[in-house]
């Protein structure tokens, strides 16, 4: 047997945190394999927790310290026809997403390797109180594959998801049930022993599930010796599944408990010569390492572990710990009998001082509740101001995070209120009066009408220098679509097609990200609609909301028009495009090929038929009419009478007397 003297030389040294500057970071969950046991009976997905077993169950958190308000522990079931998933959340903001874009919400990522590797998305859409879980099988992880697969709908096609909010208000459970039809391709064999890759990316919004708020996003169940932070991109998660984690399909249920990270690491600290070392009260953390005689390293014993885990006694100015060594260096090996030196660094932890938050004032920078945070937005300074009554305005020309328009008492010099961006108007432009305060985008030429006791927004009209147009009709904001990556689509002439049927269903209104394409390139749109009999027999154009890509314009069969104006600029911009003609009553077909190679890409907001008024008939814009702007009425949607729409102008500049709005558009200090 190895005798084994040891020298207790113990070198405390206290880590000084100059000027308060260090990130913060946390003790994450860390877990390898998910084990998946027989459904003991019939499971009904109603989000309760009643008919699982639960005894597989892991659980993942971000952050040890707060995972009792900020977690999930997820456990997993079989039979012959699906796999479930049981998650009970800890969320102090529960299924909160607000937006069609689940990555910005709560949401619970799964991507799982079958016969092909699938990334899946669910998460509850709070406006219209209901589940959504798309799916999508890609080539860089798939090169098996043909071409992508997409389920945009994986809910329509025999999956099924239900939520149930905790009572207390600060969480939820989340049942999912995904048919091993679905997950399979090809053959499949469900069997006790089968495996297949796993990992999991919940996402907590920390708000209200608005693309205002911070979103905390974690992995989880990784593959051993994966580092989570550090892997190189190649070797990512997004881009293979060799780091993910496993899922096993166990024979039976009642399993006993898998060690935690915790129950790991004691583990670890087992050993047989027992090393007592002191450190300052006060130290939170602490690290130990053993050297030879000569001084040599020779093991890494413990790296930044809690003081509270090792400590046996408290007395005056030193605080004593207990550590075990089991007598082996780095590489496993037994160190010869002689003398060892012991020696350690010790800190009060790391912990994060506010100084200040860049381009915000606020004090919190934050939104909270009685609304004395979050002052003004991020990304520039302001560059408006305005007086009217006894309230002074203050406004930005976009925002990222905060709100580009604020309402200050002139008295006080508090802020009364700030609003939000709303119908792609900010706050670089204000004009005032005693009833209203008027704001304006330079770059897509819209106003709007704010009451200037609460910010919230009454009207908002889109104005042209160089079109009076009149809406007929939206086109439907359901379509056909298919990708393109091989930009074959020109050269097959899909512009000419009049059956889509074999092309995939989209809406209009959203980005195709948001709808389960994980795919940038080119993309077709084709949208069928009824021309109606008794609309003007006028020349006509198309108003679009927002297409974000070039686009190349179809009607038909024919190419009418398109947008090749860099994506930087337009993406958020609406246009309009000259038909060139009347279009008969009947069916039509439009048909959009869109370009896109990063970010999000599509056409994100309606489209709308309008009448194309003739040279004599436009207004002339180079001297002031004294025409009123057509504030009537509350909300944002248009009324009957005629509306002024931007083509590719911008607004120079505002301002308002009791009576009337005064608008500088274009390049011309043409005036309204």
């Amino acid at each position: 047997m190895t005798r084994l003297r040891t020298v207790l030389m113990v070198t405390v040294m206290v880590l000084l945190v100059l000027g308060g500057q260090l990130a913060a970071f946390g003790q994450p969950s860390l877990n390898h394999t998910l084990r998946a046991v027989p459904a003991p009976g019939p499971v009904t997905i109603d989000g309760s927790v009643g008919e699982w077993d639960l005894s597989g169950q892991i659980w993942l958190y971000p952050d040890r310290a707060t995972r009792d308000e900020v977690s999930v522990r997820i456990a997993a079931m079989y039979d012959q026809e699906a796999f479930y998933l049981c998650a009970v959340w800890r969320d102090s903001s529960p299924m909160a997403s607000r937006i069609r874009k689940p990555t910005k919400s709560d949401m619970l990522g799964i991507h799982i390797q079958t016969d092909v590797a699938w990334a899946i998305s669910a998460s509850y859409y709070t406006p219209a109180q209901e589940p959504r879980l798309s799916m999508s099988a890609i080539t860089r992880r798939n090169p098996h594959l043909a071409g992508d697969v997409r389920i945009a709908d994986a809910l329509a096609e025999g999956a099924a998801s239900a939520y149930k909010k905790d009572a207390d208000g600060k969480g939820y459970v989340h049942e999912l049930k995904l048919p091993w039809e679905i997950l399979f391709r090809g053959e499949k064999e469900i069997k006790p022993g089968a495996r297949f890759r796993m990992i999991f990316n919940p996402r907590w919004s920390m708000g209200q599930g608005t693309s205002g708020f911070k979103v905390v996003s974690y992995l989880d169940v990784i593959a051993p010796g994966y580092d989570r932070w550090g892997t190189p991109k190649e070797e990512s998660y997004g881009y293979t599944t060799a780091g993910w984690g496993e899922c096993i399909l166990m024979a039976a249920g009642d399993l006993e408990p898998m060690p935690t990270r915790e129950e790991k690491v004691a583990e670890r600290r087992a050993g047989v010569v027992p090393l007592m070392v002191e450190v300052p009260p006060a130290a939170k953390k602490f690290t130990v390492v053993i050297e030879d005689a000569e001084g040599k390293h020779v093991r890494y014993l413990l790296a930044d572990h809690r003081v509270s885990d090792y400590s046996v006694s408290q007395a005056g100015t030193k605080r004593k710990l207990r550590v075990m060594w089991d007598g082996l260096d780095d590489s496993g090996k037994p160190v010869a009998s002689g003398d060892y030196i012991v020696r350690g660094l010790s800190h009060e932890g790391l912990d994060v001082t506010y100084l200040l938050s860049y381009y915000n004032p606020g004090d919190p920078p934050w939104q909270i509740g009685d609304g004395s945070g979050d002052w003004g937005a991020d990304h520039t300074c302001p560059t408006a101001v305005a007086c009217g009554g006894r309230r002074a305005y203050v406004g930005w020309p976009r925002d990222e995070g905060g709100c580009p328009v604020l309402g200050v008492d002139i008295d006080t010099l508090h802020k009364v209120w700030h609003g939000p961006k709303e119908g792609g108007v900010y706050g670089d432009k204000l004009a005032a009066n005693s009833r209203y305060l008027f704001c304006a985008h330079r770059a897509n030429a819209k106003l709007a009408r704010r009451d200037p006791d609460t910010g919230v927004v009454q009207k908002v009209v889109e104005l042209s220098p160089m079109l009076l147009s009149k809406q007929i009709m939206t086109l439907p904001l359901t379509g056909r679509f298919k990708l393109d990556p091989d930009d074959v689509g020109l050269t097959e002439k899909w512009y000419e097609k009049t059956d889509f049927s074999d092309w995939d269903t989209i809406r209009t209104d959203a980005h195709w990200q948001d709808q389960g394409y994980d795919y940038l390139g080119v993309a077709w749109y084709a949208i069928e609609f009824e021309y109606p009999a008794n609309a003007p027999d006028d020349p006509l154009a198309f108003h679009f909301g927002a297409v974000d890509g070039l686009a190349d314009l179809y009607m038909d069969g024919r190419k009418f028009a398109e947008q090749k104006r860099p994506p930087v600029e337009m993406w958020d911009k609406h246009f309009f495009r000259s038909l060139g003609g009347a279009l008969a009553p009947g069916r039509h077909v439009m048909v959009v090929r869109v370009e896109k190679r990063e970010y999000s890409a599509g056409v994100w907001k309606p489209i709308s038929v309008m009448t194309e008024r003739s040279a004599e008939e436009k207004i002339d814009y180079h001297r002031p009419t004294g025409l009123r702007i057509g504030f009537h009425g509350v909300g944002n949607q248009p009324d009957e009478r005629d509306h002024f729409y931007a083509m590719e102008g911008g607004l120079r500049d505002i301002a308002a007397n009791e009576d009337l709005v005064a608008v500088s558009l274009g390049g011309n200090d043409r005036v309204i």
